[in-house]
């Protein structure tokens, strides 16, 4: 009986060690005593036998199992092996039909098993057998009744699917986030603090590597979920997973793209320094040696900003010390990372150095790295060195070498896996080969960078993201536009033409956007926010109407004294509304959440010329020059323009510019409009029997007069011989005709009754009044049966927010203004405040008005962003839905502008298109002699789907237009 009391008393005291160390050490990711654990565990085993005791044997082996899990010293894959033959042990007990639970159980761990043991070995294999056993796991355990071993399975799942080497890395990744956010449905902070902590630092690193969604909007919520996970995760109580998340944060500062970049990474720095306060050299050797590599990453990225080798020698250090603790048996992937890294770190040495030597250490790391995994077993760490090594072969000039080693690395990176890395490899490759005069070679890789762009702007948001693209890729799309002319593939250099020209805008066109009202009706608190940007607008507006409307009653030193001040503190709040508007894009995606244009064909943009019986001119400017696609319903031709220099631009700009004074306006002005037609128009070699001509122009001649075009031989202007519309891109014009086609018999059918008249000319005491604007506004009201008047006080922006909606035609009557450094501030003057593009794409709802005209001054004018993306007050009624919208591109005169728009309306009352009507007046202001030159009639254009026959009406009765202002 005393053999029974002790052997029981020695059991409990085993079974309470062994406890109180297995707790440990989960909780701290491994304990130094664990040995001890292991120990008691196996005097444990002596007690019990299968035959007698099995469930307890049973159970002992599982225990094992995970002790060995977290043994920290010792061979790591022996210890893995030990625990998944001691858990496989204990499945001769606990079978599936008979205990379920444990049976799942134990597959969940030995799932976990195979997730360490990836680290080394047959890395892929034990990936898919993690899986494997995580998905048996999961066919019995269910959130219902066992909600946190559930979750555990899903843990092992999503760290399975983030490492994945097999099958499509981005949607393994969107898998893995998908599993890590299931296995957060168990943990709640108030009940399990610890697990809920983990999977939020989990999941935030999982949104570090995420390929698809918009990179910079994936950083900035890996940031927070991080930041959540340190609510929990402190030094004092968790040591070690406050130090694991802190390196994620330098990551994730290191990778950020919001905010000074500079900063960012000094923020990286900081976090990286506070993980090593905890990790130890000695006792975390891979954790540590994981933040001297990161380390050497930040230094090396500072260098750029230094511009200077030492951070660049301190990258260097650190990777060694880094080196220093990876073995190449035992972490074979940390070793090859530091060896790429150092690749890199030594080629950016060698742009300070110009050593050879450099180049040497380079290729060297690049090589042993090789050498040691595959592309099967580890795709993108070998497709990262031969693309590193391509990169120091080209510095090497080993122009052979550098092809070969880039074509290795598109192997696996490609579009729509890796779109960033395959965009960057593959326009190296058609860059050497464009460069080599090998066109043919160039243009299959181009194809490929189109490909990339393509997957990464599917990928993308925010509108300004989508700007910088633009603006990165403008020479690819020059380059490959040029090699398809060159062997003769005009239909697919005309649809590269397409993915290059205003494709923001495009997006723009078919995206829904984010009712302000609605939501700030809904969402306290981004009610609180928006208040914040009406606020700073109502401020930079009283002070604009200050500069406007003043009466200038101080000499003209004060004059310009105060004018200096007022501008100063109106940059000052711009600058804030803007460092608002973009604080609020990342608080709010979807502010500015575009989606994604359907693609044009050149064969779409055929059927649009024959379904407006139009010709289609789509200007463009490629790597060697000039040219314009014609489009017609039976053919797409390209012609070079020849004649077009750089210098031509500076005419025509200078031209616009002198038209302020008489001799601007003089005989001699009229060849630079001959040159505009000789070299843009001429060229074209356009039939006789072309009545409707839709232009298309890109970069500087979207500023062109091309109205004004004359014909030296024949003295006739372009818009008198053609229907004369614009467009930012056919695509554009495509994609509004569809847009059209749903809301057919919303507008299309409808006489044109209702419109909104918007008339502010200003302070009569001031220099600036318009004395026209409100017998214009007047006048053109005639015309229509249903007229919402804003007149003088009643026309301020929010009125015409609050009216514009489901009006057929809006016309403003104002001064308009352009800011060319802040396009999104330009807007049109209004009482007590401006409507700016900021608020027209925000918050005006086109989708029911055929035409808006804006009769202000500089209304057409635009910001021209790389890309060809557009930015002004015509483009952004288009946005907000209007399918014309008239602008004038230059300061019109008063009087001429009110006889314009009272033919113009006269013409639109009897159902003419919007094309035929500003043809039609702009004839009617030309007869009058003191009228005759462009200066008075050229200014406005119809922009937009400004003909088609679905947009033709019957002729009414109206009597011929009758304009007093031209007596």
């Amino acid at each position: 009986m005393f053999d029974s009391l002790f052997r029981k008393s020695q059991e409990t005291k085993l079974k309470m060690n062994v406890s109180i160390k297995l707790a440990s050490a989960i909780r701290y990711q491994g304990s130094n005593d664990i040995d001890d654990a292991i120990r008691d565990l196996l005097k444990l085993l002596d007690l019990y036998t299968i035959d007698k005791r099995w469930f307890e044997w049973a159970e002992i082996h599982n225990n094992l199992g995970v002790a060995y899990m977290y043994k920290l010293n010792g061979i790591i894959s022996e210890n893995i092996e030990n625990g998944i033959s001691h858990w496989r042990e204990s499945l001769k007990f606990f079978s599936r039909e008979d205990y379920p639970f444990q049976w799942g159980q134990i597959q969940t761990n030995i799932g976990g098993a195979y997730l360490q043991k990836g680290k080394s070995g047959d890395r892929s294999i034990n990936l898919e057998k993690c899986i494997e056993h995580s998905n048996l796991a999961l066919g019995v355990l269910k959130y219902e009744s066992s909600p946190r071993d559930w979750g555990r399975a899903q843990n092992n799942l999503a760290v399975a699917y983030f490492y994945r080497i097999t099958g499509n890395k981005s949607e393994n990744i969107e898998t893995s986030i998908l599993h890590y956010e299931l296995a957060l449905k168990p943990r709640s902070f108030e009940a399990g603090p610890v697990e809920w902590a983990m999977s939020k630092s989990n999941l935030g690193g999982a949104y570090l590597a995420r390929i698809k969604g918009e990179e910079a909007q994936n950083i900035e919520e890996a940031i927070k979920l991080l930041n959540e996970s340190l609510q929990v995760r402190t030094r004092d109580d968790l040591p070690t997973y406050w130090a694991e998340t802190q390196a994620l944060l330098g990551t994730a500062y290191a990778k950020r793209i919001f905010g000074d970049r500079k900063n960012n990474l000094q923020v990286a720095l900081k976090h990286y320094q506070q993980s090593l306060e905890v990790y130890d050299q000695e006792r975390d050797q891979t954790r540590w040696s994981e933040v001297q590599e990161n380390l050497a990453l930040v230094h090396k990225d500072l260098s750029r900003y230094s511009y200077s080798i030492e951070d660049l020698d301190l990258a260097i250090a650190y990777l060694e010390n880094s080196l220093q603790i990876y073995m190449r048996e035992e972490s074979l992937e940390n070793w090859v990372s530091a060896k790429i890294n150092s690749g890199d770190i030594y080629r950016s040495r060698f742009s300070y150095t110009k050593s050879e030597s450099d180049l040497l250490n380079s290729e060297k790391n690049y090589q042993q790295a090789i050498e040691v995994i595959s592309r099967d077993e580890r795709p993108e760490s070998w497709a990262r060195a031969h693309g590193g090594l391509g990169e120091t072969y080209l510095a090497k000039k080993d122009l052979t070498n550098a092809i070969s080693n880039y074509k290795m690395a598109l192997e696996v990176f490609s579009p729509n896996n890796f779109p960033k890395e395959s965009f960057q490899t593959s326009e190296q490759l058609g860059n050497l080969y464009y460069f080599q005069n090998d066109y043919r070679s160039a243009r299959e890789f181009f194809t490929i960078a189109h490909e990339a762009i393509e997957s990464m702007r599917s990928e993308i948001q925010r509108e300004s993201t989508k700007r910088e693209l633009a603006g990165k890729n403008v020479e690819v799309y020059e380059r490959l536009v040029y090699c398809c002319l060159l062997e003769g593939d005009v239909l697919a250099a005309l649809e590269y033409v397409f993915a290059a020209k205003s494709r923001v805008f495009l997006d723009q066109l078919v995206s829904t956007r984010l009712d302000l009202s609605t939501t700030a009706a809904n969402n306290s608190a981004f009610s609180i926010d928006i208040k914040r940007v009406y606020s700073l607008r109502h401020q930079i507006d009283r002070l604009l109407d200050l500069l406007i409307n003043k009466k200038d009653d101080q000499n003209q030193q004060q004059q310009k004294e105060i004018r200096a001040e007022v501008m100063e503190e109106i940059f000052q709040l711009q600058k804030q509304e803007e460092e608002l508007w973009s604080q609020l894009e990342q608080k709010y995606p979807l502010l500015t959440a575009t989606q994604k244009a359907p693609t044009v064909s050149a064969k779409d943009a055929m059927n649009l010329a024959k379904e407006l019986d139009a010709t289609i001119i789509e200007y463009y400017q490629h790597a060697k020059g000039w040219c314009a696609f014609v489009i017609t319903a039976q053919e797409v031709k390209v012609c070079p323009l020849d004649k077009m220099n750089d210098d031509f631009p500076d005419t025509m700009l200078r031209w616009i510019n002198d038209l302020d004074i008489p001799a601007g306006r003089g005989k001699l002005s009229y060849k630079n409009l001959q040159q505009l037609y000789l070299i843009l128009l001429a060229p074209l070699s356009l039939s006789d029997k072309v009545k409707q001509l839709i232009l298309a122009p890109f970069g500087v001649l979207h500023l062109f007069p091309f109205a004004a075009a004359l014909n030296a031989d024949t003295n006739h202007y372009l818009s008198e011989d053609f229907a004369l519309s614009f467009a930012p891109s056919s695509a554009a014009l495509c994609i509004s005709k569809k847009q059209l086609e749903v809301l057919d018999l919303a507008i299309s059918k409808r006489p044109r009754e209702s419109m909104l008249s918007v008339a502010y000319p200003g302070v009569v005491e001031n220099d600036l009044y318009l004395p026209n604007v409100l017998p214009e506004a007047k006048a053109i009201a005639k015309y229509f049966p249903q007229v919402t008047a804003l007149y003088e006080g009643d026309a301020t922006p929010q009125n015409v927010i609050a009216n514009a909606s489901g009006k057929q035609l809006i016309h403003f009557g104002c001064h308009g203004s352009f800011d060319i450094e802040h396009p999104q501030q330009s807007g049109l003057v209004l009482s007590d405040g401006w409507l700016t593009v900021q608020r027209i794409v925000s918050e005006l709802r086109l989708d029911e008005t055929e035409i808006v005209t804006i009769g202000a001054c500089l209304s057409g004018k635009l910001n021209i962003a790389s890309g060809d993306e557009l930015m002004g007050l015509t483009q952004s009624m288009l946005t907000a839905g209007a399918k014309a919208v008239v602008g004038s591109l230059w300061s019109v005169n008063d009087p001429a502008t009110r006889a314009l728009f009272e033919s113009f309306y006269y013409h639109v009352a009897i159902g003419e298109a919007p094309v035929v009507a500003i043809q039609k007046a702009m004839q009617s202001v030309r007869k009058q002699p003191d009228w005759a030159h462009p200066y008075y009639w050229a200014a406005f254009s119809v922009n937009g789907l400004a003909y088609s026959k679905a947009l033709e009406r019957a002729v009414s009765l109206l009597p011929p237009v009758e304009n007093k202002s031209m007596k």
